[in-house]
């Protein structure tokens, strides 16, 4: 039997350790597939931050389950530059983004994968619930369709098309845009995975 593939979720920070401490890491920690490496990049310097993290087990060692990237330049929150970076860096044959103001559900990245196994998809996109208590996402995936923590891709995709240091909500699915004008095969699950918070998240601490 060929081993489980390891699953690479990419958390961007800035600013908000309450959020990242207690609703991100929790549901990353709390997921049912494994094995999974959380690698969160922590957008400009923040040396308590760091210390926090060393803490909870976070190491800036690669092939650590638990790991820390430290951006050099403060890009103000904009999460694709610390997306991207902790993109190149990860270890896993798929990968997952988990904003810090978000969480999953407890079975997000085994339905994710499991989708993408029934289908042979190298892209699988979620629905997500938001915090007032509606569903979100469409198909196709897409621009105004798809938030980065919806998303579950292989790793060989980033060769096609990575993430581009756009701004605004538009921006992650515009890289979804561009793997299916690439003609990538992709799939969507319509229960929601994950929960999406959006502006009630919280600006940052």
């Amino acid at each position: 039997m060929p081993p489980t593939p390891l699953v690479t979720v990419v958390s961007a920070t800035w600013r908000r350790p309450n959020l990242l401490f207690n609703r991100c890491i929790p549901s990353v920690a709390a997921q049912t597939y494994q094995p999974i490496e959380h690698l969160i990049v922590v957008d400009g310097q923040d040396t308590a931050l760091r210390g926090q993290l060393m803490a909870l087990g976070y190491t800036l060692t690669p092939g650590s389950g638990r790991r820390l990237v430290e951006c050099g330049q403060n890009h103000g929150g904009v999460g694709n530059v610390p997306r991207a970076a902790g993109a190149f860096l990860a270890a896993g044959d798929w990968l997952a983004y988990l904003d810090d103001d978000n969480e999953y559900l407890p079975g997000h990245v085994q339905a994710m994968m499991a989708e993408a196994d029934r289908t042979g998809a190298a892209l699988v996109c979620t629905a997500w619930r938001t915090s007032d208590g509606g569903v979100a996402g469409a198909t196709p995936p897409g621009t105004n369709r798809t938030d980065a923590s919806s998303l579950l891709h292989r790793a060989d995709l980033l060769g096609v098309a990575s993430w581009a240091p756009e701004v605004g909500y538009a921006a992650d699915g515009a890289l979804v845009d561009r793997w299916l004008a690439a003609g990538v095969t992709w799939s969507f699950l319509e229960e929601p995975t994950m929960i999406y918070h959006g502006a009630r998240g919280g600006a940052p601490e």
